[in-house]
């Protein structure tokens, strides 16, 4: 932050960090005690750092089913306590599926094909990368869903669940029918993409069917990602809220 002629001038990231902040957000509902997050799409572990520097002591359970990258997010999780890495994926089924994997980019791999009529990828005025869109490796990778998980590790309730699947989000919810039906979840934190890279687009519509009748409300938007030169927004951070276990 810098002035110029009395007024204060933010840069973007401290724009994002003052309003739109996600621990802001969940900061009333944590005071006295540190949440249980599930990390999914948990890549290098960009997402396990975040929630240990705000709680040192929450317990998050991470899932990533790239080989390549799973290293780094193991590397990343030794450096903290109560964090449990999975190498495999969560959706709507047990066994393995086919994943696309992003060799040059495997931030931006996906259960979901790339679009290769993509503008934004033909343009390339992808934000999270400038990649080609043929050098993609296909290969199966294991899956579980979220309700057979937290049945195999007693787990209770999970506080934050926060998923960047790159288009899965529908299936990832699919799989977790009973822990949404039986009120087991307080918050979602979900990226929802606006550009054509995949696919399928998953839109709030998609995201809300699966969410809504089970008491769920949209609290926040705690990211915007937005192309200044072009005047669009590419995607968001969505926060929803569970009104069967918080106070709005």
């Amino acid at each position: 932050m810098f002035s110029l002629f009395g007024y204060r001038l933010l840069a973007p990231k401290e724009l994002d960090a003052r309003f739109f902040n996600k621990f802001k957000t969940f900061a009333p509902f944590f005071r006295d005690r540190p949440p249980l997050v599930f990390d999914v799409g948990a890549n290098v572990g960009q997402s396990v750092t975040e929630y240990k520097k705000h709680w040192p002591d929450c317990v998050i359970h991470s899932f990533e089913p790239q080989v390549e990258v799973f290293a780094q997010l193991q590397a990343t999780a030794a450096r903290f306590s109560n964090v449990t890495c999975n190498n495999f994926a969560l959706g709507d089924t047990t066994g393995e599926r086919t994943f696309f994997h992003h060799n040059l980019h495997p931030a931006t791999s996906s259960f979901i094909p790339l679009n290769e009529a993509s503008q934004a990828i033909a343009n390339n005025v992808h934000p999270k990368a400038q990649f080609d869109k043929f050098d993609v490796t296909a290969k199966n990778v294991r899956i579980d869903t979220l309700d057979n998980y937290v049945a195999v590790n007693a787990i209770e309730h999970i506080d934050i669940l926060k998923f960047d699947v790159q288009g899965y989000e529908t299936s990832v919810f699919k799989g977790a029918a009973d822990c949404l039906r039986d009120g087991r979840i307080s918050f979602i934190i979900t990226e929802i993409t606006f550009d054509d890279v995949y696919r399928n687009r998953t839109s709030f519509h998609d995201i809300e069917g699966h969410i809504l009748d089970h008491g769920f409300l949209i609290y926040d938007i705690s990211h915007i990602y937005k192309d200044i030169a072009r005047g669009r927004t590419h995607w968001v951070d969505a926060i929803y809220a569970n009104q069967r276990r918080i106070d709005f």
